[in-house]
């Protein structure tokens, strides 16, 4: 596999990138730095349906992860973090959790590393005072909260 060759040769340590759609899409992307190159290099993993939990993207994210390295627990094919947004299933510390039972894709603990989205971050710091404000549904209600709008 071309990509497990080329993270060999520069022997870099791998990032994990995931997001669960509405669908109930799960992407996944690996992030590695190549040295060659001295840039990041990204790459999807793969597009896959997944649980509502962090459980179930661990699941999603080890099999997807098997792919990589079948056979036996190599130890530049370990992720060393991840970058979640903040809600829903398969994020933050629980994610982390449950990805670290499985010996076989992570590193240890102690070095595995948490990213949060700092869009869905910043989203919320606008979206909690509308909804105080407005309502929930916001603007698209027919209440007195949007008289300032017409």
């Amino acid at each position: 596999m071309i990509f497990r060759k080329a993270v060999l040769s520069n022997q870099s340590h791998i990032y994990l990138s995931c997001d669960k759609g509405t669908s109930g899409n799960f992407i996944k992307m690996i992030s590695y730095y190549n040295f060659e190159k001295k840039k990041v290099d990204t790459y999807t993993l793969d597009i896959e349906a997944s649980g509502g939990n962090s459980a179930d993207a661990a699941i999603a994210v080890h099999h997807s992860m098997k792919r990589l390295q079948p056979e036996t627990r190599d130890p530049y094919l370990l992720l060393h973090g991840c970058t979640t947004d903040s809600g829903g299933g398969g994020t933050g510390k629980s994610f982390r959790d449950e990805l670290l039972k499985k010996e076989d894709v992570t590193c240890s603990a102690e070095r595995y590393t948490i990213a949060f989205c700092s869009i869905h971050n910043l989203m919320l710091c606008f979206s909690n005072p509308m909804k105080t404000l407005l309502g929930e549904g916001g603007l698209t209600k027919d209440e007195n909260g949007k008289d300032g709008y017409k």
